[in-house]
């Protein structure tokens, strides 16, 4: 492992942390810019960081533009922007963003980028090539209201033009215990990359290829990576991507199963806020959060998979936002069958613990021939098992075992109302779910 940093010169830098709109911004235009997190939702988050700039709705077909202070870009010949934003839909309204510079207060703008589609997530705009630089430069982004969830920006910088290009596509995967793999691909041509890990830009670690393995981790705990092209000599660094965050498990991934959250929103405009968290028992860790957006269409099922451990205790809670009404829900296990599901919501937290084997729970249990000392059972094998458990009466410690899809019951005290429920033993400490 090599340890090492190359510094990267930054012209103007913008990331709305100071809560309240920064010192020389102003604003030109019937809307209201603020500092805020996300956009008509917090849900949907910042783009870098905890705040970004936000205008939502309030005029319709309106313009409103949010002006940068003065910059002054004489020092360089060539300088490139960069910048994110989100532009989500309100069934099927969204709105716009056009990006215009002058060389001074007294000039005219001049229109240079525009973004009149819809853009579901934060996305990264960069190597944006800016015009005639001047020492008193400013950028204006003017919103257009077209009644959509608003504009968020977030993340500005202008930095001397690149010729040493960002990584993209930059992904973790294969996340263990105390291990995880990253993957991207060059921004261009670039050989050679540094990885910052939990953003300790003094230990970054150098690397001259587009995959690497780290180890050493803490298991169950939150990491954060991003990564840089290193070019070196007079072309530097690239900026870094976005940095992704991620948590080592409680376990080794041959211990691992999926779990699926099928999320449903019958409006089609996302869960506005509501959400599923699943969370570890023990440690209260955040396994994930889980919501639908409107990348999904009305009464259209929105999927996640989440890694967990065999044998581990979770729960699913319930964040709150608005129109709950609008939600369904189904979370089913490793073999496809279901853990619970419901529609708006939930009344109280589920858990679950965790049955990553591949031993299938009874179907179509059924009790007959009731008498008052005396009763039958039946039911279905859920795959190819040969034995099964009945709890009678809740009784997990006095367990009947039996080989055939079928029990009666006897010495029963009569006008008594009794429970039962049967799961599969597969051996070896493998059990399916309750029936």
């Amino acid at each position: 492992m090599a340890i090492g940093a190359v510094a990267q010169t930054t012209l103007f830098s913008e990331d709305f942390e100071s809560v309240t709109m920064p010192d020389g911004w102003t604003t030109d235009g019937p809307g209201e810019w603020t500092v805020a997190t996300g956009d008509y939702s917090p849900s949907t988050g910042a783009g870098h960081g905890s705040h970004n700039a936000r205008i939502l709705h309030g005029q319709s077909n309106s313009v409103t533009k949010l002006i940068t202070p003065e910059i002054d870009l004489s020092s360089v010949t060539y300088a490139e922007l960069s910048f994110m934003h989100v532009q989500r839909s309100w069934a099927g309204d969204y709105d716009y963003l056009k990006v215009y510079y002058r060389t001074s207060s007294s000039d005219p703008w001049v229109e240079f980028l525009s973004y009149t589609t819809e853009y579901a997530s934060w996305t990264n705009e960069s190597g944006i090539s800016l015009p005639n630089l001047s020492s008193t430069y400013q950028l204006a982004f003017e919103y257009t209201d077209n009644y959509g969830y608003g504009l968020g920006l977030d993340y500005i910088q202008i930095i001397p033009l690149q010729t040493c290009y960002m990584p993209i596509n930059l992904v973790v995967s294969n996340v263990g215990m105390s291990s995880a793999t990253l993957s991207w691909s060059a921004g261009a041509d670039e050989t050679a990359w540094q990885i910052c890990l939990n953003d300790d830009e003094n230990n970054l670690i150098d690397v001259t290829e587009t995959t690497y393995n780290i180890t050493g981790l803490t298991a169950a705990t939150n990491y954060t990576v991003k990564v840089r092209a290193n070019c070196g000599g007079s072309e530097g660094v690239s900026l870094w991507t976005t940095e992704i965050l991620f948590a080592t498990t409680f376990c080794e991934i041959s211990d691992q199963c999926e779990i699926t959250l099928a999320l449903t929103d019958s409006y089609g405009d996302s869960w506005n806020g509501n959400a599923i968290r699943v969370k570890d028992v023990l440690t209260d860790v955040v396994l994930g959060e889980f919501t639908n957006t409107n990348a999904a269409g009305p009464h259209e099922a929105q999927i996640y998979t989440l890694a967990v451990c065999n044998g581990r205790d979770i729960v699913f809670e319930w964040v709150s936002g608005s129109y709950a009404n609008e939600t369904s829900y189904v979370i089913t296990d490793a073999n496809g069958e279901e853990i619970f599901s419901g529609s708006g919501t939930m009344a109280e937290p589920v858990y679950y613990t965790v049955n990553c084997s591949g031993c299938r729970k009874p179907s179509d249990m059924q009790v007959s021939n009731v008498g008052p000392t005396s009763a039958d059972i039946v039911w279905n094998t859920g795959n190819s098992e040969t034995a099964w458990q009945i709890c009678f009466n809740g009784d997990e410690d006095n367990l009947i075992d039996v080989t055939a899809t079928n029990y009666s019951f006897a010495g029963l005290t009569p006008e008594t109302t009794y429970t039962v429920m049967v799961r599969a033993n597969c051996g070896e400490g493998e059990v399916s779910l309750w029936s």
